[in-house]
């Protein structure tokens, strides 16, 4: 097998190049039958059946790379995730606002009554990052 075989690009230009032969295909026949030529007619829905039947399809290859692209990106979401700072906010039984902060990457973690404190506690912490 040749490193092409595994190209994605490869696959969208066989899709791209049958989509324009396809959109060729149906100038001509636009053409064909505005000049009510059936014999052109005939050669082109021939031709039709032909692409047709060489269309490009998805193959097992296409979905493996699919489904690893796929893969690749829950997994660096994931790492992305785990090591970003996590800000929320929650109101108690008695209607009190509370600021909560977690960092994994160092486990430190705050709880505030004000927006303005957690604001603080961010940038003494995080300066720069």
């Amino acid at each position: 097998m040749t490193s092409q075989v595994f190209n994605h690009e490869m696959f969208d230009l066989e899709h791209v190049h049958y989509a324009s032969m396809m959109a060729s295909w149906q100038r001509r026949m636009e053409i064909a039958q505005s000049k009510r030529d059936q014999q052109l007619i005939a050669l082109l829905e021939q031709e039709k059946r032909q692409l047709e039947a060489a269309k490009p399809g998805v193959s097992w290859v296409g979905r493996a790379i699919a489904w690893a692209k796929n893969l690749w990106q829950q997994v660096t979401k994931a790492i992305d995730d785990a090591s970003t700072l996590q800000v929320w906010q929650s109101v108690d039984q008695q209607g009190n606002r509370w600021w909560f902060a977690y960092d994994p990457t160092t486990g430190h973690s705050t709880c505030t009554d004000s927006e303005t404190e957690m604001r603080i506690w961010i940038e003494q912490n995080y300066q720069g990052q």
